[in-house]
């Protein structure tokens, strides 16, 4: 992989990103605080030339279940060269990599994937577990919403003067336009909260145009979303795929008595994602 560490940047900052460099690289896969003891990225070459074509960094880390740790393995930053598409090559470092790691520490595969690399996935025995949809208010929505009994000092959320948990807010311009994207890291925060924030945010940040949450399919916040008038579109769609001590039933990934697959048994952010 250092030798395809140029050809990997150049690619995933023509598919993903602006700004992805060697820092960006070192952090997630060198520094990261679990390791297998190798940098778990697989590559496809391009047969004679030997030219990297595809690439799919697999991130170790650990996830805590019901009192109990266990390795996992998260796909981020994969792509295919635009030349090289419609092959199967994204499929093919999904099944090299699962038969890699028989009998290693790590349980499960799993990623958030664009709709397009979801099909593949599948194909490479990956459970298509649940879908998350960006919602997006624009500016226009703002107007008549009040703090009802809700404040941000600055992003911890009281409400009825009460603290309740945190809110993480990511500001970003886009074709001129300021856009908020709100991240919920206390389970169910925003599901009744969301106006009230949202309220809060316009006085903040007075110049913003976009307002952003990212919840999962049909959840208790996407609902809370579309009755302020947010726009839903799919985004991502969350895939599972089992190697050692887990097992795939009927669609769902189940280890022991736990089903991994249930959306319940996780709370994710954007963050989580990236």
């Amino acid at each position: 992989m250092e030798d395809d560490l140029p050809a990997y940047i150049e690619g995933v900052n023509k598919s993903l990103y602006d700004e992805y460099d060697e820092g960006v690289f070192d952090w997630k896969h060198r520094r990261t605080p679990f390791s297998l003891g190798f940098t778990s990225v697989a590559v496809v070459e391009h047969v004679p030339t030997g030219t990297p074509v595809a690439f799919n960094p697999f991130m170790p880390l650990e996830v805590r279940a019901r009192g109990e740790v266990f390795m996992a393995l998260q796909g981020v930053d994969g792509f295919v060269d635009e030349a090289h598409r419609r092959r199967g090559l994204f499929q093919r470092t999904i099944e090299f990599m699962a038969e890699e790691m028989k009998g290693r520490s790590p349980e499960l595969l799993f990623s958030f994937n664009l709709m397009e690399s979801a099909g593949a996935a599948h194909k490479a025995d990956s459970e298509l577990v649940y879908d998350m949809d960006k919602c997006l208010l624009g500016r226009e929505g703002f107007t008549g919403l009040t703090r009802s009994g809700v404040e941000l000092e600055p992003y911890r959320l009281l409400s009825g003067a009460v603290p309740r948990g945190y809110v993480v807010v990511d500001e970003v311009t886009e074709g001129g336009v300021n856009q908020l994207t709100i991240d919920d890291y206390t389970p169910g925060l925003l599901d009744s909260t969301l106006p009230g924030a949202v309220a809060c945010l316009k006085a903040l940040h007075p110049d913003a145009g976009v307002v952003e949450v990212n919840a999962v399919h049909g959840s208790r916040l996407e609902q809370a979303a579309s009755r302020l008038g947010f726009t839903a579109r799919p985004w991502l769609t969350v895939i599972m795929k089992a190697l050692n001590n887990v097992v795939q039933m009927g669609g769902d990934v189940i280890r022991g008595e736990l089903t991994l697959s249930d959306v319940k048994n996780w709370h994710l952010t954007p963050s989580d994602i990236y």
